[in-house]
């Protein structure tokens, strides 16, 4: 066994990783709509804000681009917008910064769920045993517990650029990777439960195929995982017959209830990957390269991946699963490749330990470095004023909550959840004046061209 203390032994390189992009991002924690996808952020946040005062139910989720409608809108499963709702209904006010909060709990418990499913992942199949493999390692086998394997995942898992983008947005990601992370931890207890002879194995393999087909609900596009986390068959069909399930009734019958198109509700053709010349294929490498492998990472990728070949293939299909069903549609939402980007993290780490112990040494600060360096820019605080301006001005106006808001402006979704009302986007050249709302606005929001400063207009 190792005789390096306990602490430093375990503990020091998982909470060092949390404090580092904590404090990366902890200044912009009151700071309304940070980073990418915006548009995204302010509908899911909207429908928690919903849930809050009362203007929906949980299956009936609403958004605030409505018109004139109820605003319902059947898109992902609702369950990460009612969680960050439930801090605002215990206190009675909506804060950001308590979604922004939950969605670094999910953060973290994604990091604990999935390191624990990597080191059993290695435990189960024996991998670190082979002594081409074991022979890189820093310590012995026998006290390779808790500490090298989940400092490696850590590293790839934490300082992804992926991850730093994507996953401290309060955004359903997290909640849904979570759950398939839970699911892949109940069906690896199968083979020592089994051998017990108990019935526990049948239900875990319900348990987890239930929490991914949550997942699946939550966010479609994680289904690839299915291929790197169920361990047998019969989970794996057990598994796809729940998603079925759930998709037929959620986003096949469920979804005639909705009134407002909305995310994830449709498909795109194939073809529409031919359309825009070299921005495609540029966009992908920009992708796979940056937010997947922070370009020094293709190496311990290769390294992985062209020895699993099971890797391999659930790479590639978590890829075509989204250009065969989404076309384009990844060029303006990265996150649809977040299957692709967390299974290369897996390559990545099994990879790492084909690398020399000098190399890895080198290697983690690298990788660290790049990953921050690489998204810095997600993180600049805004230099458009209406994200603090809008919410104080709807305060000071007192417009009732009923009131609808007719809003022109290229950014109307998120000016619709700045100034916490329902109604309308519109583009600033419809903008006639007051006659021209559309009916059933109250109000007009405008912005001034010289200094963007918000106003409002009484419609007629």
């Amino acid at each position: 066994m190792s005789s390096r203390p306990y602490f430093s032994h375990r503990i020091v390189p998982q909470v060092l990783g949390l404090l580092i992009l904590f404090i990366v991002t902890v200044r912009v924690l009151d700071i309304p709509l940070m980073g990418p996808h915006k548009t995204r952020q302010a509908d899911t946040l909207f429908t928690g804000y919903s849930y809050c005062i009362g203007d929906s139910t949980f299956f009936y989720p609403k958004v605030a681009h409505r018109e004139n409608t109820d605003g319902i809108a059947i898109g992902e499963f609702p369950l990460f917008s009612a969680l960050i709702s439930l801090p605002c209904r215990w206190t009675g006010e909506w804060s950001e910064v308590t979604a922004k909060i939950i969605t670094y709990i999910l953060w973290i418990l994604n990091f604990f769920v999935w390191s624990q499913w990597y080191y059993r992942r290695q435990r189960l199949t024996d991998q670190l045993s082979s002594p081409s493999v074991k022979d890189r390692m820093p310590y012995s086998y026998d006290s390779y517990d808790s500490n090298e394997v989940k400092w490696g995942f850590l590293l790839f898992f934490v300082f992804s650029p992926l991850t730093i983008t994507y996953l401290l947005m309060p955004l359903p990601d997290n909640l849904g990777l979570l759950s398939i992370g839970l699911a892949a931890l109940f069906w690896q207890k199968q083979p020592s439960s089994q051998k017990n002879g108990t019935p526990y194995p049948s239900l875990l393999w319900c348990l987890g195929s239930l929490l991914f087909a949550l997942g699946f609900l939550i966010r479609p596009y994680l289904f690839p995982l299915l291929l790197v986390t169920a361990p047998s068959l019969r989970s794996g069909l057990l598994s796809f017959g729940f998603c079925v399930l759930g998709y037929l009734f959620w986003f096949k019958y469920w979804i005639h209830h909705t009134q407002i198109w909305y995310y994830l509700t449709d498909t795109k053709p194939f073809t529409s990957l031919f359309t825009n010349g070299w921005k495609v294929p540029k966009s992908l490498f920009d992708q796979l390269s940056l937010n997947h492998l922070s370009y020094i990472g293709v190496i311990p990728f290769y390294l992985a991946l062209k020895k699993n070949k099971q890797l391999l293939l659930a790479w590639i299909f978590s890829l075509l699963f989204i250009l065969l069903l989404k076309g384009d549609h990844f060029v303006n939402h990265a996150y649809y490749f977040m299957a692709a980007g967390f299974i290369s993290i897996i390559a990545m780490c099994d990879g790492f330990w084909n690398l020399s112990k000098k190399t890895q040494t080198v290697y983690r600060y690298a990788y660290v470095f790049l990953g921050l360096y690489l998204v810095q820019h997600h993180w600049h605080k805004p230099d458009n004023q209406r994200y603090l301006t809008l919410p104080q001005l709807m305060e000071n106006q007192k417009i009732a909550l009923t009131d609808r808001i007719a809003v022109y402006d290229t950014f109307s979704p998120q000016t619709l959840y700045l100034a916490k009302h329902v109604g309308w986007y519109l583009e600033k050249d419809q903008w006639k004046g007051p006659s021209s709302c559309p009916k059933g606005a109250r109000w007009a929001l405008l912005f001034d061209p010289k200094d963007d400063h918000p106003y409002l207009v009484t419609c007629e």
